[in-house]
């Protein structure tokens, strides 16, 4: 699992995909620049590097979506590995 920041300029919108496919934009529901997201899948379509991943917004509500991975940058990773 990777966490990655939307980049981009103040008013730039990052929205959701039900698919990762431009043409399963959901126009409702978006992120800003800094806002972060954890990445648990890639997959490539239409000649596009796309990744699905939960952002948790300031009131605890968690929403999932396919991105287009030019928005982001790479912020870390997080490990899986429970230790004793």
């Amino acid at each position: 699992k990777y966490a990655f920041k939307v980049q981009g300029l103040k008013g730039t919108r990052v929205h959701f995909h039900s698919a990762p496919s431009k043409y399963c934009v959901n126009k409702n529901l978006f992120i800003i620049p800094n806002d972060s997201v954890i990445a648990y899948q890639e997959f490539i379509n239409e000649n596009q590097q796309w990744f699905y991943a939960k952002y948790i917004d300031k009131d605890g509500n968690d929403h999932n979506g396919w991105f287009l991975i030019e928005n982001f940058k790479l912020s870390g990773s997080i490990s899986t590995t429970l230790t004793p």
